[in-house]
């Protein structure tokens, strides 16, 4: 008999697996799970590296931060030795020299903070450098500075919100005591303005510019010896302008218009955070999505349906075989298609070994007639 079963040819088997893989289910091709790998890669990398983009921003926010709080204490350090130099009362524990050095010093400091705030000071060799400056960033911050008006007393007395958006006409009272104009032109009108107060008060009050004592001053009990009141200077600084003006802004308007600068950036800073926060838990969730959604509901979870719908298959296939009507050779042939050739064989040797152990045992064991039966 020629049997039931016929090899076919290569190009029947080449067409086989071709239309085998044609039929495939979409969720088990190579070329979907390709595609899901490369999104999930994408989206980790994504993910990642977007949230990063905003870490320029907030690492300048603290070198801006700082800078700008150093302007409080060197404005009051600038006032207070501005005061003091026309005082010259010897309470500062230094001499007419080094007050005079020392106030140099000051406003050089402060101009070089202000400037570097306001413009950003990189590449000038300075530790934790802005890179870029307020000027260029933020609105609300020009507003304040530029802008004419007193703002900063609005956010006093109302509240800071995180920006100003009220717009100040002319009839908004910013004048101030002395120097009216200062008041209404605007943060930096009132801080230039101080400045020139300051190296006017420094020529007109100090001693000669050769003579001014810049070193660091270390504090002598000695000094206490030329404490002496002098009326003339005190009736001086009570009428003087300039001092009234240097004196009022030591916790006056440019004090207060400073600090609000310094609330401006803090409330950017938690903007920037907060932005990096949610932009972060976003692209994780995205990501989480993808993968559980892509990898393990249609990859994995889809590979186990369809082995377990083949399975079914492959059990109803062979349930309708005729089995009974092949030839040994031919029921070998469908279970090497069914298991494969290699367990097909393991079985074979496995099956010889247990023969061959069976005949070497005595006739007379039990054992050995059960293996026989």
């Amino acid at each position: 008999a020629a049997g039931l079963l016929h090899e076919v040819s290569e190009v029947w088997e080449r067409e086989l697996r071709h239309q085998s893989t044609r039929f495939r289910s979409w969720h088990t091709r190579f070329d979907f799970s390709f595609v899901v790998l490369l999104l999930v890669l994408a989206m980790c990398i994504f993910s990642t590296v977007y949230p990063t983009r905003t870490l320029p921003d907030i690492q300048d926010m603290a070198p801006m931060i700082d800078f700008a709080g150093r302007r409080h204490y060197q404005l009051q350090v600038c006032a207070f030795l501005a005061r003091e130099l026309v005082l010259d009362d010897g309470f500062s524990r230094m001499t007419h020299e080094q007050l005079a050095g020392q106030l140099s010093l000051c406003l050089e400091r402060l101009r070089v903070t202000y400037d570097a705030v306001r413009l950003g000071n990189a590449g000038q060799g300075v530790h934790n450098a802005i890179r870029v400056g307020a000027d260029d960033r933020f609105s609300d911050h020009n507003q304040v500075m530029y802008t004419p008006g007193c703002s900063w007393r609005e956010a006093e007395t109302s509240g800071f919100e995180g920006s100003v958006e009220n717009e100040f006409d002319a009839e908004h009272e910013c004048a101030l005591e002395v120097y009216p104009d200062a008041g209404e032109k605007g943060l930096h009108y009132l801080a230039m303005t101080f400045f020139e107060v300051v190296e006017g008060i420094l020529f007109d009050f100090g001693p000669p510019e050769d003579t001014w004592d810049k070193e660091p001053v270390v504090p002598a009990d000695h000094l206490f010896t030329r404490v002496q009141i002098r009326d003339d200077r005190v009736r001086l600084a009570e009428n003087n302008k300039d001092i009234t003006f240097v004196t009022m802004m030591m916790e006056g308007d440019l004090f207060l218009g400073l600090d609000h600068i310094h609330e401006i950036f803090h409330h950017h800073t938690h903007e920037f955070l907060v932005e990096a926060r949610h932009e972060t838990e976003i692209l994780y969730a995205l990501y989480v999505i993808l993968l559980a959604v892509g990898f393990y509901r249609i990859i994995f979870r889809g590979i186990l349906n369809s082995t377990e719908t083949d399975l079914v298959t492959i059990r109803q296939f062979v349930a309708h075989m005729p089995l009974h009507i092949m030839s040994p050779g031919e029921v070998r042939c469908i279970c090497a298609v069914l298991v494969g050739e290699d367990e097909i064989r393991a079985h074979e040797i496995e099956r010889a070994a247990s023969a061959s152990e069976a005949q070497a045992r005595p006739l007379g064991s039990s054992e050995s007639n059960r293996s026989l039966a």
